[in-house]
């Protein structure tokens, strides 16, 4: 005779066992094993193979990288060229300028004969500044000229006789000679209207050694 109590706890144990054998959830919970363990996780940490970190595992310097200067003067500023001397400067004025004179480059500016590199001629149909050597280029402008508008004029001059006819009170004349001295003349008289009387007034500054 069987016992009915037995009968109904066996019968139950069967029905819970064969349910977790179905279960969907077997072998996929937190720290199970089975098929879920095989895979590895999110940070690929299990039996397959490992997910490299970023980078490679190198470490970056953030730092800023030196330059070649830098590195072999240890300062920017050192590789920096350092600025050009500016060219001796010589001023006279007033020189006054007629066919007896001449103006020069060199100390004095102003000679009592022919033999300066400018001379003042009114022998031909206009009076005109000449020279064997130098070139002359008029400056259209009432602004005071600098040296290197007049360097950068001078650059493509040709003219070794400029006319006076043009010229008048406080017009500007740049100069170069072959030595690479530049003069400006700053006209501060014209007289023409006699030719054996004409003369210029003129302020003079030279650029040694400019170009």
């Amino acid at each position: 005779m069987h016992d009915p109590v037995q009968h109904a706890t066996a019968g139950a144990g069967r029905e819970t066992g064969a349910k977790t054998a179905h279960s969907p959830d077997h072998g996929h919970g937190r720290g199970g094993g089975g098929a879920g363990a095989d895979r590895p996780g999110l940070d690929g940490r299990g039996r397959g193979e490992q997910i490299p970190r970023l980078g490679g595992g190198r470490t970056v310097d953030a730092r800023p990288r030196k330059s070649a200067q830098e590195s072999s003067t240890g300062s920017p500023s050192a590789s920096v060229p350092a600025a050009s001397r500016s060219p001796q400067v010589i001023t006279q004025a007033p020189l006054l300028l007629n066919a007896e004179s001449s103006l020069s480059f060199e100390k004095p500016l102003r000679r009592d004969d022919r033999k300066g590199d400018i001379r003042f001629d009114c022998e031909s149909t206009s009076c005109a500044l000449e020279s064997d050597t130098s070139v002359f280029v008029q400056m259209f402008t009432d602004e005071a000229v600098s040296l290197d508008e007049c360097r950068f004029l001078l650059g493509g001059a040709e003219r070794h006789r400029w006319p006076l006819a043009s010229v008048a009170a406080g017009s500007q004349i740049c100069v170069k000679h072959p030595s690479g001295d530049i003069a400006l003349l700053v006209v501060q008289t014209k007289s023409t209207a006699l030719p054996e009387l004409a003369f210029l007034m003129v302020d003079m500054t030279v650029w040694k050694k400019a170009v």
